[in-house]
């Protein structure tokens, strides 16, 4: 099936509504031709079983968003402005229904994912992660590295345990009072820890002398 067509695009679009609202579970095929209007025999020659409607769902979710965040590489905007968009999608995501986006569903479910399902979101928390790392980096004029991306991951995390929390409370400013203080946190460029790269270091003969000096009155 075109993946563009009118038929594929409404199998997904009821395929993830019923992600954001019940999760995993709730892509039954019965349902999701009865609401999409599509023959279930053609819902399933397209998506043979419910782990790859789960991937495709996700694949077009994650596409969608950071095709709509624009790439990273993109200097003509602040960093600082288009994380702000990011935070105001999952904003507008989360919407005041109390939904989340069908990663943050997905990922309250991981331990009982299919394998092909559990791999395609952590494709996508990645995917989102990579962004953000870069737009910071660019942003920081730092390099990308491992603290970058750890620190983006913390990101992600924080956007999702906002939605959780809002979506638990039924409240969905809770979401923006979580997330308040997120993108000036993510732009503070970490200070340089001396620790490590000086344990080994023999302290300078000067300060040895005076210690010494002292350590003889």
């Amino acid at each position: 099936m075109n993946p563009d067509s009118e038929t594929a695009t409404a199998i997904l679009d009821t395929a993830e509504f019923l992600v954001r609202t019940g999760g995993y579970s709730a892509l039954d095929p019965d349902e999701i031709g009865r609401l999409a209007g599509v023959d279930v025999g053609l819902l399933q020659a397209a998506f043979p079983d419910r782990p790859d409607l789960a991937v495709a769902v996700l694949r077009r979710y994650t596409d969608e968003l950071l095709d709509g965040l624009g790439s990273s590489d993109d200097v003509s905007v602040p960093a600082s402005d288009r994380l702000r968009w990011l935070v105001r999608t999952l904003r507008r995501t989360l919407g005041d229904d109390g939904r989340m986006c069908p990663c943050g569903v997905l990922a309250g479910e991981a331990a009982g994912l299919p394998a092909p399902v559990a791999a395609e979101l952590r494709r996508s928390l990645d995917r989102v992660a990579g962004w953000i790392a870069h737009v910071v980096a660019l942003g920081t004029g730092t390099a990308p590295g491992p603290e970058g991306r750890t620190r983006a991951l913390g990101m992600v995390a924080t956007l999702h345990g906002a939605m959780i929390v809002a979506r638990l409370h039924r409240d969905p400013t809770l979401f923006d009072q979580i997330t308040s203080g997120l993108i000036r946190e993510a732009m503070r460029v970490a200070p340089r820890s001396y620790g490590h790269a000086d344990a080994d270091r023999p302290w300078p003969s000067r300060v040895r002398h005076e210690e010494t000096s002292c350590a003889s009155w």
